[in-house]
């Protein structure tokens, strides 16, 4: 039997040595939807202090199936991606530093490139800014749904766009494994880097018909790269 816990441990450890996370400042979960059980990192521990008996389940509301240690503090907003995007099984926040910084800079991560388009279609959106009330009330809830709504009402599809930045905050990266989401959350990050650094070069544009070719020769019906 897969032990989730390990997985979900493993996920986090390896964002961490990828220097996606420092501290305590990111959270991985899995959705187990042959139970509708989720796993999900406990708030506040860093790596050095953690195991996977600390992993902490959940069930699909929110309520705590075990209790050893309290659920990640932005346990929402994971909760609404998996109620929102369907065929979604492991979601990834972190505050890793390029990708934080368009965060914070209010902008998308621009498409510039063939290393972006191999594994996100288009720009990496930045969805909207809550209001006070959103803040004040639900705050991790209403940053979950603001991404949600805004692929929705961008019709976005959430299987070409696994990544999406939470304004002043960081971003937020999902898959349909926990494996394809640890490897988006680094991808993320690099291109992040590629393009903060292009852009302190000049402000490219890149050809649709490439990005297309790029995107879709790996995640296409016909797609023909690999084995």
């Amino acid at each position: 039997m897969v032990d989730f816990k390990e997985k979900v441990y493993l996920a986090y450890k390896e964002i961490v040595d990828n220097g996606l996370v420092i501290g305590s400042w990111g959270n991985v979960s899995c959705y187990i939807e042959s139970s509708e059980i989720i796993i999900i990192t406990p708030s506040g521990i860093s790596i050095d202090n953690l195991s996977p008996k600390k992993m902490v389940s959940i069930d699909v509301f929110g309520n705590i199936i075990d209790t050893y240690s309290k659920p990640s503090v932005d346990m929402d907003i994971h909760l609404e991606i998996y109620k929102g995007f369907s065929g979604v099984g492991s979601v990834i926040h972190t505050h890793s530093e390029y990708a934080t910084i368009f965060s914070q800079a209010k902008l998308s991560i621009p498409c510039v490139g063939t290393t972006h388009s191999d594994y996100f279609y288009n720009d990496i959106p930045l969805v909207n800014d809550l209001n006070k009330d959103e803040i004040d009330n639900e705050f991790e809830m209403n940053s979950g749904k603001s991404i949600v709504n805004f692929f929705n009402d961008n019709e976005i599809n959430p299987l070409h766009m696994k990544a999406a930045l939470l304004p002043s905050h960081g971003p937020v990266v999902w898959g349909e494994s926990i494996e394809d989401a640890v490897e988006s959350a680094i991808v993320l990050e690099h291109i992040s880097k590629l393009a903060y650094r292009t852009l302190m070069l000049k402000n490219p544009k890149m050809d649709s018909n490439l990005i297309d070719k790029h995107f879709f020769r790996k995640h296409g019906k016909d797609k023909y790269y690999g084995q």
